[in-house]
């Protein structure tokens, strides 16, 4: 009897120690388990912000990049523009230069045709006086007064020439001058085009 009470006593004694192992290990199975579903849910929510951050970052990335394109579009459009306007306030200047040249060209080209005009009448009428006194000379004189008249004439032709030859020299000088003038101004507005350009 007592054996088997000890028996009996030590089966319950056991049982009740496996329990309490059961209860204690369903107790740490709830304890990690719950600490895993903790673990999860922090790991959820850093991720979630993590997330977050990065969209906001990722939004403000894009705000500036459009930011920064619109203003390299409209650095683009505002220095198109500027060359736009430089390039057609170039071209009106030349265009003014070239119209302003000429009308300089065409006044010295009338200036040259009026003077070889009234130079040419003036000779003209030189001639044609001297024609008629040669003819009333003869007309009127006996032949030694024409000869005396003629000798006149020739010095007087000579004189004429002498003259027509400075008169020419004076020419081919104004000519010169005006060629010279011509060409510096030429010059001139060459040298301004290439400044502007």
């Amino acid at each position: 009897a007592v054996t088997k009470i000890q028996t009996m006593t030590r089966s319950w004694m056991c049982r009740r120690k496996m329990l309490q192992r059961s209860e204690e290990a369903h107790q740490v199975q709830v304890v990690v388990t719950r600490t895993a579903s903790a673990v999860a849910i922090q790991s959820m929510i850093r991720s979630w912000k993590s997330r977050r951050v990065y969209l906001q970052r990722l939004e403000q990335d894009r705000h500036i990049k459009d930011e920064r394109e619109a203003i390299a579009a409209t650095t683009i459009q505002t220095m198109a523009r500027s060359w736009q306007c430089q390039s057609e306030l170039s071209k009106r200047i030349m265009e003014a230069q070239e119209f302003d040249l000429s009308r300089k060209l065409i006044a010295v080209t009338k200036i040259q045709t009026m003077t070889r005009s009234w130079m040419c009448r003036r000779k003209m009428l030189q001639r044609s006086e001297e024609a008629h006194q040669v003819q009333v000379v003869v007309t009127r004189t006996a032949s030694a007064v024409a000869i005396q008249s003629m000798i006149r004439s020739w010095k007087s032709r000579r004189v004429y020439l002498q003259r027509l030859e400075q008169d020419r020299h004076i020419k081919d000088e104004r000519e010169a001058i005006a060629a010279t003038t011509i060409q510096t101004m030429a010059r001139s507005w060459q040298c301004q085009s290439e400044l502007s350009k």
